[in-house]
């Protein structure tokens, strides 16, 4: 499906997605911008509140959890593979498993992919998420056959790619697909590709709805959480019994509600401090943690519309970057941060270079800290503890275990906070609306037009909605105003 104003026209209607719940507000974030300008500490506890209520949600879920569980393990036992398909945060989601599943097991028996293949895992390659063909292609190249299971994440229930991947595995093995997603089944009924895929009595589903997002439409935050949690619990660990599967899973649950991140308002302050004066960040990291700092870093450029991680042979530098301090350049590098060689696009029909090669010039040794310059946040795994340091502050963050998944997951919730935190600050949402979308997909048209119609609402405006697709479409991304602003401003409304 080609991207332009005449085939969204055309196709809009299956793009209407604001009935969604994880397209809704949370009540509870609704004045997070402002609450920000007054206290970090309390805008903390807010987006705290709002994982702990998902956390909480998804121990409901866990009869359907432990029947994945049971369906990988079993897949595991019979010498099969399990694959694991994700688009945008849910496919960054799926290589971080299969990656800490290499760690752990030392075994290849789990293979991940991503809408526009691994090199989407540090740009941003929204376009692929329309195309179910793509997903479809994707899987067969990468080899998948009878014997094999196939896991299909999508935070909304509602992504094309991932769609046509769990479709087309269906018809390849016997075992069972299975289809996670976030929203509830009577709100993707009216879907149609959604209720394809849901009325499919070959594939399994598991609703993994846990409400709105802290901030509307932010998938990569709760939505996501619950999912690696999820497929992690079903991948990574061996129980006896579903008894002691359920102490474990909660117990969990348990430790990531009781952990604070009150910390986190130096974290904040310090990488606020220097983004304000236009010093690049880079973050320093150990391969073991390297995947979970990548994953949050990547995620805030097409969230909040920022510029991405730069090539080596691009002069203007991202604010942010992660530096894998112990290798020596970037073909080690990605080796190390993914546990083995990247597997990347090479199709000739593609407008866009996303090869290996390609994916080689965005270079994540420690070459980036020399390179870069400018201020420097540590990570480093010190046992049982991971411990953060910028400028002469240091924090730990303690665990009962030295279990890598719990300090991923761990990693992901405070990075999650504090990313999402910094961007309030530098004013790239309102309320706890994604005012800086970048429309780079029909989604996120539709979410950008539902954005603009709200401001016009509020200020008593009414504009015909294709007067505000056409003015998206012909929107230029190059210039510094986001498209939402942009096209407000063109309207006579000014934020």
């Amino acid at each position: 499906m080609q991207f332009n104003k005449d085939v969204f026209f055309k196709y809009r209607h299956q793009f209407e997605l604001g009935n969604l719940t994880t397209e809704s507000f949370h009540p509870r974030t609704l004045n997070l911008s402002n609450v920000l300008k007054e206290s970090i500490e309390e805008a903390i506890g807010l987006l705290s509140e709002v994982d702990e209520l998902a956390l909480q949600k998804l121990k409901t879920y866990n009869q359907g959890i432990y029947q994945l569980y049971q369906a990988c393990q079993d897949t595991l036992e019979d010498d099969g593979r399990v694959f694991i398909a994700g688009c945008g945060a849910t496919g960054r989601l799926a290589l971080s498993v299969e990656t800490l599943f290499r760690e752990k097991f030392q075994s290849d028996q789990v293979i991940s992919f991503m809408a526009g293949g691994d090199y989407a895992l540090i740009k941003s390659i929204e376009r692929f998420e329309d195309n179910a063909e793509y997903g479809m292609r994707q899987l067969e190249e990468l080899g998948f056959k009878n014997g094999d299971l196939f896991v299909g994440i999508t935070e909304g229930g509602e992504t094309s790619f991932v769609i046509g991947a769990t479709e087309k595995a269906s018809t390849l093995s016997q075992r069972q697909s299975w289809f996670l997603y976030c929203n509830p089944d009577e709100e993707l009924l009216s879907i149609e590709r959604s209720k394809n895929v849901l009325l499919n009595k070959k594939i399994q589903k598991l609703n993994l709805c846990v409400g709105p997002m802290a901030i509307s439409g932010s998938t990569r935050m709760q939505a996501t959480t619950v999912q690696m949690l999820a497929i992690g619990f079903s991948l990574l660990y061996q129980f006896n019994s579903k008894k002691e599967f359920d102490h474990a899973f909660h117990g969990l649950i348990d430790r990531m509600i009781a952990r604070s991140w009150s910390f986190l308002k130096d974290f904040i302050q310090f990488e606020f401090e220097a983004v304000k004066k236009g010093i690049p960040v880079t973050y320093l990291s150990p391969d073991k943690l390297a995947i979970a700092i990548l994953t949050d870093t990547t995620e805030r450029s097409p969230t909040f519309s920022l510029n991405g991680f730069e090539k080596v042979d691009e002069a203007n530098r991202c604010y942010v970057y992660l530096s894998i301090n112990n290798e020596v350049n970037a073909k080690q590098a990605w080796r190390s941060l993914l546990q083995r060689d990247p597997r990347c696009l090479s199709w000739n029909d593609l407008n866009t270079q996303i090869d290996k090669e390609e994916l080689y010039k965005f270079d994540i040794s420690k070459n980036a800290k020399i390179r870069r310059a400018g201020k420097e946040i540590s990570f480093e795994k010190i046992g049982k503890q991971i411990q953060i340091s910028c400028s002469t502050k240091k924090f730990t963050i303690e665990f009962e275990r030295d279990d890598l998944f719990e300090m991923h997951l761990s990693l992901k919730m405070g990075l999650n906070i504090q990313s999402t935190l910094l961007m309030g600050l530098l004013e790239r949402f309102e309320g706890n609306m994604m005012s800086y979308v970048r429309p780079s997909n029909f989604k996120l048209v539709n979410r950008a037009q539902r954005y603009i119609e709200y401001f016009l609402k509020r200020e008593g405006v009414e504009v015909p909605e294709e007067k505000i697709i056409e003015l998206i479409f012909d929107h230029d991304s190059s210039q510094s105003s986001p498209v939402v602003i942009s096209v407000l401003e063109k309207l006579g409304v000014f934020l």
